[in-house]
This record gives C-alpha cells, sequence and structure tokens, in this order.
C-alpha cells in the first residue's frame, strides 16, 4: 500500500509539474507577442479603394518619422501541414524602444533604427540560415513562431489595410502624429478614446 501511495504521489507530482512548466510556456509566448503593453494606441486602416494603394505606406512612415513615435502590424495564422502557428509582426522604429525590454535573446541582437532602411531583416524565434536575420529570441521551449520584419517587407505578404499599434510618449504626441498623417494623406480620419486606447480610423 505504501509503495502504491509512493507511486501515486510521484506521478501526481510530475502531472502537476508538467502542466506548470506548459502554462507558463504558453502564458510566457503569448506575453512575448502581444505588443500592446508598450504599443498602447491603435489604429485601423479599413480594406477599401482609398487605401488600395501600396505606396501609402511611405505616407504612414512620414508621419512617423515627422513626430517620433513607432509603428507596429502584427498578423497570426496556423499552417495545417507544419501544425505551427505564426505570428509575424512589422515594425518601423523612428526613436527608441520599448519592445525589446520584454524580448531575450539566444543569440544576435535586437532590431534598430538603422536597421529600418532594409526591408529583409528580421529576428525570430527559430534560427535559419539567412544572412537577414539579426538575432534569434528566446521561446522558452515552444515550438510556435515569432519574427518581427522591418514594416516594409509587409507589403510582400499582406495589404497595406490593417490594424497598426503605436508607441508614442505621450498621448499628444499620438494626437499630433494623427494630425500630420491626415495631412500627408488628405483622407478623412475620426479619433476617439476608449479604456485609456486611442482608436483612429480611416
Amino acid at each position: 500500500m505504501k509503495r502504491f501511495l509512493g507511486i501515486f504521489t510521484f506521478t501526481m507530482f510530475l502531472i502537476l509539474t508538467l502542466t506548470n512548466y506548459y502554462s507558463y510556456e504558453t502564458e510566457s509566448y503569448q506575453k512575448l507577442i502581444d505588443p500592446s503593453e508598450t504599443y498602447i494606441y491603435e489604429f485601423e486602416i479599413p480594406d477599401d479603394i482609398l487605401n488600395d494603394n501600396p505606396k501609402l505606406l511611405t505616407l504612414l512612415k512620414k508621419a512617423a518619422e515627422n513626430n517620433k513615435i513607432n509603428i507596429i502590424r502584427t498578423m497570426s495564422y496556423y499552417d495545417d501541414e507544419k501544425e505551427n502557428s505564426y505570428t509575424e509582426a512589422y515594425l518601423f522604429l523612428t526613436t527608441d524602444t520599448r519592445l525589446f525590454e520584454k524580448i531575450n535573446f539566444v543569440e544576435g541582437y535586437s532590431l534598430n533604427i538603422e536597421d529600418m532602411k532594409n526591408p529583409d531583416l528580421f529576428i525570430s524565434t527559430d534560427r535559419t540560415s539567412s544572412d537577414n536575420q539579426r538575432g534569434v529570441i528566446s521561446n522558452f521551449g515552444g515550438k510556435d513562431t515569432y519574427s518581427i520584419h522591418v514594416m516594409d517587407n509587409i507589403i510582400s505578404n499582406y495589404k497595406y489595410a490593417g490594424n497598426y499599434r503605436i508607441e508614442a510618449t505621450s498621448k499628444e504626441k499620438y494626437d499630433e502624429f494623427v494630425a500630420f498623417f491626415n495631412n500627408v494623406s488628405s483622407l478623412g480620419l475620426s479619433f476617439n478614446i476608449s479604456s485609456g486606447i486611442s482608436n483612429s480610423y480611416i
């Protein structure tokens, strides 16, 4: 009986340990791929005829540079053949960012402002043979893939229209970005605040 209880106790200990580990792994990965902690403002560019021109991305970058804010857009999908989830972030930096404060690197380093000039550069949780990979992100032992690319690369895989998030030093700075982008794009832009998050719709 004592032997049975010992085996049972040890088995339950292993189950709880594994459960806690996988829970930690999942929570850590979700925190890794979620930029909302630092990129708290957001806006949407609708998928319509007014925004069908990918060259408008140049105007978006111009507005970001003029107002010293950073932009990120994140997309996720599941590959049935590989049975793996992929999250791709597209980043445009004009100033210092806090995004990489929560990211640990196995090797290499993060993207910086100078890297924004090369649309092919990226960092990822997967180690690849590409010379354009600047760093390998720690993935907490998970199999899902997270990568961050330079913003220019987004139009090679997705439409310009979509949801974007902004890192700004203040609400005023974000408002200035909205006003400037409205002027350079010649498109109407409505603005509202909800629960501390700024949502703009072109």
